[in-house]
């Protein structure tokens, strides 16, 4: 996995690479080609805050990406920022589709060699 700093996504952002980008993504979008899923949304009423968990997948790309955003509006009056953010890029979801189905191999093997059954397998 990789982490990138604030710093580092400032430094190495392109305004023109993203203007590119979603404009592809907007075509996408309009020719069928996007997935997205309905947002999902917490309200914390408590804390004056809310968070929102967004995703998307473009047909064809190797990757799809989850986007979680928070905000929590009394935190400038204890010196925080009210918003903050999270994006998630998959770069193995094969990998993580192969241990999930492995998972239920794994157990299905073990049972047998104890000379246990299983009652049900998926």
């Amino acid at each position: 996995m990789k982490v990138f700093s604030k710093a580092q996504i400032t430094a190495s952002f392109n305004p023109e690479l993203a203007v590119s980008l979603l404009e592809e993504g907007f075509i996408a979008y309009s020719n069928g080609k996007v997935q997205v899923p309905p947002v999902q949304a917490f309200a914390f009423q408590a804390a004056n805050g809310d968070c929102c968990v967004k995703s998307a997948y473009i047909e064809g790309s190797p990757t799809f990406t989850v986007k979680l955003s928070t905000g929590f509006y009394d935190n400038p009056s204890k010196g925080l920022p009210s918003n903050d953010g999270l994006m998630l890029v998959p770069l193995g979801a094969h990998r993580a589709a192969a241990g999930t189905a492995a998972g239920p191999r794994l157990a299905d093997r073990h049972a047998h060699r104890a000379g246990r059954r299983i009652a049900a397998r998926h």
